[in-house]
């Protein structure tokens, strides 16, 4: 039995969910043996919390400077500087006890932290474990891409991004365009009517998926909610608010205030994939690992305002492909929401997503690692 150890850091919710995907999915299918770590855990508290609070401070309040830290330390040198840097954040006796105990044969990292760690074990004598990193955003930082060496497997969303890691100096046996791996569990046999008598939807009106974010998700983005009581479309909108309960409360007090009644509202869910199934179009921030579940149910989106940084880029790269449109301010995503609710329009968004084999990126990956 093969020891697979994943590991993440908590900045922002996808890391950790796309490596909560690749556990179960392994387990389920292989015989595999897998350990899951959240390094943040095991960092020094004070700078660790520092960083991670800082950190999702300029994102969710200061995109703007967010985005321009993010830009301005995309190079070779910064990313060095900070690689190494972040080891001493991870300097935990207890943590290289605990991955020196499990003995990894294969290490799976779904942040840059995971492939800078287990370097410096494996150069230590630590560990003696072969790496892929996940770069879990549509293009890779510069943090993502400082060890090339050390990697055996990077796995990436595109060929575009194998190019670009090409030039970066990947050689071409390292880079795998299989996608982010993600794998909800889908019930084949249960059909979308089936669900829409769950959900209490008795019409025929579109669907629309509204997360507004629970996590990093900014309460600037009940503007768009807003929007769409006001103008009265005719649709169904099923809006989930995750953790963040002011944005459940503040939309609670618009749909009372519009006097709607084709609005459903919900904190936290642990059946999303059903709300995706019975959903046309998703309107949310373009996190990574949001955007590639929406991929994977083949659900166009309208983007709004991010939280900087990588979710600009995810954004450029949704939109140049033809999966979403981007609603940058009120005007925008009024005229967009209301071509999206046309079956015409709505078709074509779909049509290029499935050009895209979106679902079996978690099967690929396992392919990759079983045969390491």
């Amino acid at each position: 039995m093969k020891k697979i150890l994943i590991l993440y850091a908590t900045y922002g919710s996808g890391h950790k969910t796309i490596a909560e995907y690749i556990k179960k999915y392994f387990e389920a299918n292989g015989d595999y043996e897998c350990m899951l770590i959240d390094l943040m855990s095991y960092g020094i508290p004070v700078i660790g919390n520092l960083s991670k609070k800082t950190t999702e401070f300029f994102m969710t309040k200061l995109p703007i400077i967010w985005s321009f830290i993010y830009f301005s330390f995309d190079n070779k040198l910064s990313a060095y500087i900070f690689n190494n840097a972040s080891m001493f954040l991870l300097k935990s006796k207890k943590l290289q006890k605990i991955i020196n105990d499990f003995n990894p044969d294969i290490t799976i990292a779904t942040h840059f932290f995971g492939t800078d760690l287990i370097n410096k074990y494996n150069k230590k004598g630590i560990t003696n474990s072969k790496i892929v990193t996940i770069v879990t955003d549509y293009h890779a930082h510069n943090f993502w891409l400082s060890k090339i060496k050390c990697i055996d497997a990077i796995i990436v969303s595109s060929i575009e991004e194998k190019f670009y890691l090409l030039k970066k100096g990947f050689k071409n046996k390292q880079i795998h365009t299989s996608g982010i791996p993600i794998c909800p569990k889908v019930y084949e046999n249960l059909a979308k009517e089936k669900l829409l008598k769950k959900f209490k939807i008795y019409n025929n009106k579109k669907n629309v998926l509204f997360f507004v974010g629970g996590g990093n998700g900014a309460l600037n983005n009940l503007i768009y909610f807003k929007e769409i009581l006001k103008n009265n479309y005719d649709c169904n909108v099923l809006f989930i608010a995750g953790k963040n309960k002011k944005a459940y409360s503040k939309a609670k007090e618009y749909v009372k205030k519009y006097n709607k009644s084709n609005i459903r509202l919900y904190s936290y869910v642990t059946n999303v994939n059903e709300f995706y199934m019975v959903s046309d179009f998703v309107v949310t921030k373009p996190g990574g690992a949001q955007i590639t579940e929406c991929l994977y149910f083949n659900k166009p989106m309208l983007l709004v305002k991010s939280n900087g940084g990588q979710e600009i880029v995810n954004r450029k790269v949704l939109c140049h492909k033809g999966y979403a449109k981007w609603g940058k301010n009120k005007k925008t995503f009024n005229i967009y929401y209301k071509l999206m609710l046309d079956d015409n329009y709505l078709n074509k968004m779909c049509d290029n997503i499935s050009k895209i084999d979106h679902k079996s990126a978690m099967k690929k990956l396992f392919k990759i690692v079983d045969n390491m």
